[in-house]
């Protein structure tokens, strides 16, 4: 309670951000996988990790890189 009133957010809320932001240096600086980037970024599995970071970000990991590095989309290859 003291941390969200504090900070205007969660814990789990803040947990979740840093695991994105780990995740976003990791899919613009390495070509990892989406299953590694989600195991060292800390979400429980893939699945779990295309999810929360489509629901931070706006777009779903490998979307995301694949704009951020200039290249086209699955759907116009």
């Amino acid at each position: 309670r003291h941390f969200r009133s504090a900070l205007g957010r969660t814990i789990l809320d803040e947990i979740r951000t840093a695991r994105v932001e780990v995740a976003r240096r990791l899919l613009l600086t390495t070509n990892l996988e989406l299953v590694e980037v989600a195991r060292r970024s800390g979400f429980a599995n893939a699945a779990a990790f295309s999810v929360g970071f489509h629901r931070e970000v706006g777009s779903p990991p490998g979307a995301y890189r694949r704009a951020a590095r200039g290249l086209p989309s699955s759907e116009d290859a």
